[in-house]
């Protein structure tokens, strides 16, 4: 082969300018400038084809200032996977909901338009759904290529007859809704461009293709397993108050009364009991039409409503419904979509459902299940565990995607791929949880949470953002949520607030592993979160969830509990010797008498160990006389008396009473408190003995070791870099706290 020229080298056949590159393109490479050549004489622009990397292309590379040849390369490769290798069989039918698809390829760092902009990336991922009749077509063949975007999902495929779907590490996407399994690929192509194996290799070690199938029965719940053998569970409910366990806020009725009930439950405690009002019309329950109970929807999404339904007396037939209205939000005339009639029996609890598709102009959703015969006057119905969520089909878990890492890391190993993550739109409404006190134990406490976590998102939202939760049965919560910090939003504090929105304090925070007042997060670093909770969180009697919810990379989250056995005690500062012969109190007063027992006396009630002639200087009366400093004339453990003339009816802000410091007597201390009040001063919230979260930390970092070596020529023990003293003769005690 002759490049410039022929074998004869004459003047007139030899190119004699500068030869920067040439290429071998094979027909599919050719084929991508095939129009750059009239009857194969180049005829386009000269920009272009400069661009355009070979099959085979030896280039010219300036690399640190050497000019030496290279190689650039374009490769590509594809393969055909039969869906009905990667569904479930159940039942006569192939389940497959989701693919999730690694590449051993970082993502891209820049968007377009909120897509990943993959202009740049030397290596390309594409999926497609291809009939197996046919031979398998090449990507190039496809018209139309989609883009994922920072959700990570795609979720519309639609249009997969004529459409490219271009991955990247992480990616989610459904399965064309209808398609039929057993006759379609999931076919994979994989595009390389390589502007030189010298300076630039790519290394691409596996593309992985996962699957997500759903079971037939559309009430189960979806499992996620982990490496220790515990299953999250999936959960995505946009129902305000599903399951009725406070109370039935948010659902309206028609024709009848509803209250909360303990006679039965689907889950939980409680049911919404239902009681119809008159005879001769259907009744039921429905979700009250307004903005803050009613699911916001988008228009063309798949939509399905269900609730539990149990007959007391009469089995009767019923139906759900999805009515939809616009923002305002006012009811859009004939968008009302009713699910199949369903019998219900008084023996069992019965799914009754709903599946529409959002129309245009809608914004929410108002969904309502109401008996399809008339019913009778005074007849009850249990409800409960109503779920509102979108997606193709039935099933808590689906539209749920969690991206889940496919490595067996070792422990520690945290890398940008090292945890769980949720994919798809954040929001509280949806995320996994991990049961807690499934047995329903009357002990368990859960007393400290642990967890390792990484935001690889853009910025910190500037508004509070749900990361994850405690919840009981009965619905009480410590809600745990971050906002931004800083005006570059790189920076997020975490805080918490319990059921009701008001703010949680009884938690202390600690940042790997070192107690901080005010728990401060970056983006794109891994940190180890441990809060505990100085008030342990009572599970006794009743099921609960950790809850996670938050945009992170969830590397391993662990509760710790107070188990029957357990012994609290209470942390104590001694006093000391100069503050035992000078005793002082600092007393709450909560309430005066301004004339008790008669004139010219005030009593403060207040809890105290004051003596007969204490002075005392009280303070936080509106009524300026009876602030001061006073000698006590009478006291007893809940009130004490001084002499004061001040009448009148004063406002208590913060009112106290502090006792001088003076010399007390044996005497003082044998009447009126024991050495052991006297001995202890401050007294701190209940510890769990054997169980501290320091030491928690230190064991999951493997810290809470000390490495010792016996040197035979020095005869010496050693502690290489440590400095800790070794005493002869001792003896040890070993504590270890593993996660539940």
């Amino acid at each position: 082969m002759y490049i410039g020229g022929d074998e004869e080298f004459t003047t007139d056949t030899t190119f004699t300018g500068k030869l920067y590159k040439f290429g071998f393109a094979n027909s599919r490479n050719l084929s991508k400038i095939s129009s750059l050549f009239t009857n194969g004489i180049f005829s386009g622009s000269a920009t272009t084809l400069n661009s355009h990397v070979a099959s085979y292309t030896l280039i010219v590379n300036n690399f640190a200032g050497n000019v030496f040849l290279d190689i650039a390369t374009n490769m590509y490769w594809q393969e055909s996977i039969p869906m009905t290798s990667l569904a479930k069989f159940s039942s006569g039918d192939y389940l497959l909901d989701y693919l999730q698809i690694n590449l051993d390829y970082p993502r891209p760092i820049t968007f377009s338009s909120s897509e990943y902009n993959t202009d740049n990336s030397e290596a390309r991922l594409y999926l497609t759904f291809q009939d197996v009749t046919n031979t398998p077509s090449d990507a190039l063949d496809f018209a139309t290529s989609v883009r994922v975007d920072s959700s990570n999902v795609i979720e519309d495929t639609t249009g997969y007859a004529t459409t490219k779907y271009e991955m990247v590490d992480g990616t989610v996407i459904y399965i064309p809704s209808g398609i039929d399994k057993e006759s379609y690929f999931v076919v994979v192509h994989l595009e390389v461009n390589v502007n030189g194996i010298s300076t630039n290799p790519i290394d691409i070690r596996n593309i992985q293709v996962a699957s997500q199938a759903h079971t037939l029965n559309t009430s189960s719940v979806l499992e996620i397993p982990t490496k220790n053998n515990v299953s999250l569970i999936a959960y995505n409910n946009a129902i305000v108050n599903p399951p009725f366990e406070l109370n039935t806020t948010g659902w309206g009725v028609r024709n009848g009364s509803v209250t909360r009930s303990s006679a039965m439950s689907y889950e939980g405690t409680y049911s919404a009991l239902f009681t119809v009002g008159s005879s001769g019309q259907t009744a039921g329950i429905n979700v009250s039409p307004t903005t803050t109970y009613m699911p916001a929807v988008t228009p063309g999404d798949t939509v399905t409503y269900s609730i539990y339904v149990k007959d007391v007396d009469t089995a009767e037939s019923y139906r759900s419904f999805i009515d939809f209205y616009d923002a305002t939000p006012t009811f859009i005339t004939g968008s009302g979509v009713s699910g199949a009639i369903t019998s219900v029996s008084t023996s069992a609890w019965t799914r009754v459902s709903v599946t529409a598709t959002v129309p245009a102009g809608a914004a929410y959703a108002r969904p309502y299940t109401y008996s399809s015969t008339i019913a009778d006057a005074g007849k009850t119905v249990h409800f409960d565990s109503a779920t509102f969520h979108k997606g193709y089909i039935t099933g808590q878990g689906n539209n749920n995607p969690v991206i889940i890492p496919k490595d067996n890391d070792p422990h520690l190993y945290l890398s940008a791929n090292s945890g769980m993550s949720i994919a798809g739109e954040i929001a509280a409404k949806r995320g996994f949880y991990l049961p807690l006190n499934s047995g329903e134990s009357t002990e368990f406490d859960v007393a400290i949470i642990q967890a390792t976590m990484k935001f690889q998102i853009e910025e910190f939202s500037t508004s509070d953002v749900l990361v994850f939760e405690l919840e009981k049965e009965d619905m009480t919560t410590i809600k745990f949520y971050i906002d931004s910090l800083n005006t570059g939003q790189n920076r997020a504090k975490l805080f918490a607030k319990d059921q009701t929105g008001a703010t949680y304090t009884n938690l202390e925070y600690y940042i790997n592993g070192i107690k901080t007042e005010y728990p401060a997060i970056s983006l794109d670093e891994w940190v180890t979160i441990g809060i505990r909770i100085t008030e342990h969180f009572s599970f006794s009697g009743q099921t609960g969830r950790l809850k996670i919810s938050g945009p992170m990379l969830l590397n391993n989250i662990s509760y710790f509990q107070l188990k029957a056995g357990d012994e609290a005690s209470s942390i104590v500062t001694a006093a000391k010797w100069a503050d035992i012969l000078y005793r002082e109190q600092l007393v709450t007063i909560t309430a005066v008498n301004d004339a008790y027992p008669s004139s010219g006396t005030v009593e403060y009630t207040a809890s105290n160990s004051f003596s007969i002639g204490d002075v005392v200087t009280i303070s936080g009366f509106s009524i300026a006389g009876f602030n001061g400093t006073f000698t006590i004339t009478a006291a007893t453990s809940t009130y004490f008396r001084v002499s004061n003339s001040t009448t009148g009816t004063p406002t208590l802000t913060n009112a106290q009473a502090q006792e001088s410091r003076t010399l007390k007597t044996w005497a003082a201390y044998d009447t009126e408190t024991t050495w052991e009040t006297a001995l202890a001063i401050t007294a701190s919230a209940t510890e769990i003995n054997g169980l501290e979260i320091d030491d928690v930390y230190k064991s999951f970092a493997g810290t809470n070791k000390i490495i010792a070596a016996y040197d035979a020529t020095d005869r010496k023990l050693k502690t290489k870099s440590y400095s800790y003293p070794i005493y002869i003769g001792s003896s040890s005690n070993t504590i270890t706290s593993s996660p539940l």
